[in-house]
């Protein structure tokens, strides 16, 4: 191979490699600005479904341009929702169904079956009563 041979394949690798790098340097581009993008809408979902308070937003959303500290976040975010779920338990819950955190009980938190006293006799014990004939 004469040297204006090689002198060609090694412009022809770094064409190649420089067409590489540009294509690998535009889909990092587009991440970012995906991320970017995604970043205040995930800020503003914590701080509406009550994961962060409001004046954490604003670091929430620089946190979530860096992957290590989006994952910082995400661990604090693990213990704060436990701590926050521990301190509701055991607190009253009015007439209406609304715990001390606002939370709304579900209807299985009415029923009888779940140790709750009622003037009513519950369905089971009525056929059991008909059963061995009591009832």
């Amino acid at each position: 191979m004469t040297f204006e041979e090689k002198l060609i394949d090694a412009f022809q690798l770094a064409s190649a490699a420089l067409v590489k790098y540009e294509k690998m340097a535009a889909d990092l581009a587009a991440e970012r600005a995906r991320v970017a993008a995604l970043a205040p809408r995930a800020a503003s979902e914590l701080v509406r479904y009550g994961r962060i308070e409001g004046s954490e937003k604003e670091a929430c959303e620089r946190a979530g341009h860096s992957h290590e500290q989006c994952l910082q976040l995400l661990i604090k975010l693990a213990a704060h929702r436990n701590s926050a779920e521990e301190a509701a338990l055991g607190q009253p819950v009015d007439h209406n169904g609304q715990a001390a955190n606002g939370q709304v009980k579900k209807a299985s938190d009415y029923s009888n079956y779940v140790g709750r006293r009622s003037s009513e006799q519950p369905e089971s014990w009525r056929r059991l009563a008909q059963g061995i004939g009591v009832g």
